[in-house]
């Protein structure tokens, strides 16, 4: 058959209809101590990461509950066994189902889903993943769960770009460690391998570009807890650890020590011009000073560091302690 026969042999058929997508519904994550604000995001991530596989056609959450209804399309949320599936497809008209839960447990993200095939009745594929509990790394944590759920490998994140910052802590309390956590940009984690104390310091080097979040904790102490801003400057932050007062602490220190003061100045001046009203106005302000006094001593106290930066071209500054 010649090539121009076979052609309009072709347009005379008329164009072929592609073969349709298989239809998946997309149910609302199942919220396990998390937000419902929270939960709605990463169905929208879910729906995203389905639709980019291309092979798919998607039916979104808000769809689901105009076709079933908000109260029953709650109660179906977090379906993963077939019996159940298979009655919600029916009534959506798809071939395969989407279900999962979201939830914190502790400062992790736990993301399970379900891939269900109600025509073969069976769970195609399961995945479950985690990720550290911060907003940040949500995203990330849904391209892998689809993607393990669909039985395909994620995208490689591309490689983080390093910073030329570099972190020292050291102490001059005697009677106190300190330990330290850096969760940078990317979301690695950091540390010293050893407490920190008046014999040994630390350097933390290889901190992604972006802000990096510090905690130093010490025992009874409350933590310090700061932004660090890893640019592409070369400079060395110093940090001198160290024991200090509490806000609880420094407001009955400052408002204690103000009433005192006033207390005493009023018996003193009532003594001195014979004032009963001075003298009995000014002892119970010394009292209730001294009181508060002695309550600024019973707050915990809280980790504190003198910072200073050495830049490259070795000028050094102070920096605004935490």
């Amino acid at each position: 058959m010649s090539p121009f026969l076979a052609a309009s042999l072709w347009l005379l058929a008329g164009p072929q209809a592609l073969p349709e997508q298989p239809r998946v519904a997309a149910m609302p994550l199942a919220a396990k101590n998390i937000p419902a604000e929270t939960a709605q995001i990463l169905d929208l991530l879910v729906v995203a990461e389905l639709e980019n596989a291309g092979t798919f056609t998607v039916v979104r959450p808000a769809d689901i509950d105009a076709l079933l209804g908000l109260e029953r399309a709650k109660d179906a949320a977090g379906c993963d066994d077939v019996s159940c599936a298979s009655t919600i497809a029916q009534a959506l008209g798809v071939e395969l189902l989407m279900t999962g839960t979201a939830g914190k447990l502790g400062d992790e993200l736990v993301l399970a889903l379900t891939l269900i095939d109600v025509h073969a009745q069976e769970v195609r594929r399961r995945a479950q993943v985690t990720a550290r509990a911060d907003e940040r790394f949500y995203r990330d944590a849904v391209k892998r769960g689809v993607a393990e759920v669909l039985g395909r490998a994620p995208q490689p994140a591309p490689a983080a770009t390093l910073s030329r910052l570099t972190l020292r802590f050291d102490t001059t309390e005697q009677a106190r460690s300190f330990e330290v956590r850096l969760i940078t940009s990317d979301g690695q984690e950091l540390g010293c391998g050893e407490p920190i104390d008046v014999g040994s310091g630390c350097t933390l080097q290889g901190i992604a570009r972006g802000t990096a979040r510090l905690s130093v904790v010490s025992p009874s102490l409350d933590p310090l807890l700061a932004n660090v801003n890893a640019k592409s400057d070369d400079e060395t932050l110093f940090y001198t650890l160290r024991e200090g007062p509490s806000l609880g602490s420094i407001v009955c220190w400052t408002y204690g020590g103000v009433l005192l003061a006033t207390g005493i100045a009023l018996v003193a001046v009532g003594a001195s011009i014979d004032s009963k009203g001075m003298l009995y106005g000014g002892a119970p302000s010394a009292l209730a000073g001294g009181a508060l006094l002695y309550l600024g001593f019973t707050f915990d106290g809280k980790v504190m560091a003198d910072t200073r930066r050495l830049r490259e071209d070795g000028r050094a500054s102070a920096l605004p302690f935490y």
